[in-house]
């Protein structure tokens, strides 16, 4: 896999934070051998999808936020697209399961091989290491193929949220089934999973680079299987896929720059609402949190959500936010290392199609049944175009000498998971540690109005709106991972323990 190399300073230490100890030590092996923050988040999140089984899934799609003092910030776009360039139109709408489960107080989605979107999220880290790596491609993809060639055990947040979602999604598929089965059980946290064909199609992707997937054997394996079974990804939608590099939204805000995903992105366009609606007079007020959520969410619910025309919304929503709106299934992996490079990857494959593509041992995406996200309407939005997102890789810094990446998975909590944390850090002045762990709110609309969700430490005084209290932190919530370079020197890097990750300083 061939690159374009830039002149990158020499890397003496790196903290990576991720969603489990096996993806924060891939990044940390990664930079013992001398990579950069790139190499080190990289590494971290294809472990993750292989290993954060349910939770992501290796065809899935994202962003990377690359940035710093002395790097010019850059969004990586390999969020997913909608499929069926020169399909038969009267393919589409077929392929879905309709199914409802049980987890995050009740979710209706669609999955199925109709459900399956063109994934990107290989192609953006292909694109985002051939303009910033310095370690070879293979010692990246190293730790993740270790995994699938050897098996991992089940983790407890995969665990967790199979309990909700097994039966409804990932016992449809034979293939999926077998692999999550032991007898006539589903295998419980701890236990080994293996899963046929991963690690050939990983090694693939090693040796061959991410066209493998996009353009080669790989890649039609996946979309003849697919289409053979009802859904909609033609081999034309794979080698047309292209990764866009965006100018990121940028804030100034109390004396640090924070770039965030921009449209047609929606969650960094509600994250810069959000960030901008507060005060930033300490201490951080509960109550401008919520006031601000509810300000910004309700103008996304309104003129964007389950809109056909949701692009045309969030570029108005994005005006609004930028002139200051009132006066951005998920795994996120956050590197910085000590020459100021940050980056933050947040990839997603939504709740889970159920199905593993092939004889490739990919579990599949299910964005396309998302809803939510593709403006009411299973198969409504014209191939080739991107779908909407809540992700919101997050980098910032200022001229101290600090600089932070964040990010979360969570749905539409990514973005006020990333609300608190970050604004704890600019406006009071905390550490990572202090900033991931606050009490969290999340205003919720639901279909008898706005209610807020909160954990408890959350002070809700004065709100007059319906409350729901969590007990403890609760990865309702989202699992924000972070890493920062401090102007001392020092660095620092937190994994959310609502979710049960790991952050490491080399």
């Amino acid at each position: 896999m061939e690159r374009d190399r830039c002149s990158l300073p020499t890397v003496t230490r790196l903290a990576v934070s991720g969603p489990s100890p096996k993806c924060a030590e891939a990044g940390a092996a990664l930079a013992r051998a001398g990579g950069n923050a790139v190499d080190a988040a990289l590494a971290a999140m294809m472990v993750g999808l292989v290993t954060e089984i349910a939770v992501i899934a290796p065809g899935a799609g994202g962003f990377v936020t690359v940035g710093g003092p002395d790097h010019p910030p850059v969004v990586y776009d390999g969020a997913m697209a909608m499929p069926g360039l020169g399909l038969d139109p009267d393919r589409l709408g077929g392929g879905g399961v309709p199914v409802h489960i049980g987890y995050g107080g009740g979710v209706d989605t669609i999955v199925g091989p109709g459900s399956v979107a063109v994934p990107g999220g290989w192609a953006a880290m292909g694109a985002v290491w051939r303009d910033y790596g310095s370690a070879p491609w293979r010692e990246i993809v190293a730790p993740a193929l270790d995994h699938a060639r050897r098996g991992f055990p089940l983790g407890s947040v995969a665990d967790y949220y199979l309990q909700y979602s097994f039966d409804p999604i990932f016992s449809l598929d034979p293939k999926s089934r077998a692999a999550l089965h032991n007898g006539n059980r589903r295998r419980n946290a701890g236990e080994l999973i293996w899963v046929p064909g991963l690690s050939d199609a990983l090694s693939a992707i090693a040796t061959d680079g991410t066209e493998v997937l996009y353009g080669g054997d790989l890649g039609q394996d996946i979309s003849g299987d697919i289409l053979e079974r009802g859904g909609i990804i033609t081999r034309r939608d794979l080698a047309e896929y292209r990764v866009r590099k965006r100018s990121p939204i940028v804030l100034g805000l109390d004396g640090w720059t924070v770039a965030l995903n921009p449209p047609p992105a929606v969650g960094g366009v509600a994250l810069a609402g959000m960030l901008a609606r507060v005060g930033l007079e300490p201490p951080l007020s509960p109550r401008s949190l919520i006031e601000a959520q509810l300000e910004v969410l309700g103008y996304r619910s309104t003129h964007v959500d389950g809109s056909r025309d949701w692009r045309e919304g969030i570029g108005r929503m994005s005006k609004l936010m930028l002139a200051g709106l009132g006066s951005a299934s998920t795994v996120n992996i956050s590197a910085v290392d000590s020459s100021g490079l940050a980056c933050a990857v947040t990839l997603s494959g939504g709740y889970g199609s159920g199905v593993i593509a092939g004889g490739s041992g990919m579990w599949m995406n299910n964005s396309l049944g998302e809803i939510e996200l593709t403006g009411g309407e299973f198969h409504g939005q014209s191939p080739g175009g991107r779908l909407m997102s809540n992700m919101a890789p997050t980098v910032m810094w200022r001229d101290t000498g600090a600089v932070v990446a964040a990010g979360s998975p969570g749905a539409d909590r990514i973005t006020t998971a990333l609300q608190a944390t970050l604004l704890s850090v600019i406006v009071d002045g905390c550490s990572l540690a202090e900033a991931v762990e606050r009490h969290r709110a999340h205003a919720e609309r639901t279909p008898e109005g706005w209610s807020l969700r909160y954990e408890e430490g959350f002070c809700t005084d004065g709100l007059e709106i319906p409350l729901r209290g969590f007990g403890g932190r609760h990865m309702y919530f989202g699992g924000v991972s972070a890493a920062a370079l401090h102007p001392d020197g020092s660095m620092e890097a937190v994994a959310d323990s609502r979710r049960v990750g790991k952050g490491i300083v080399v």
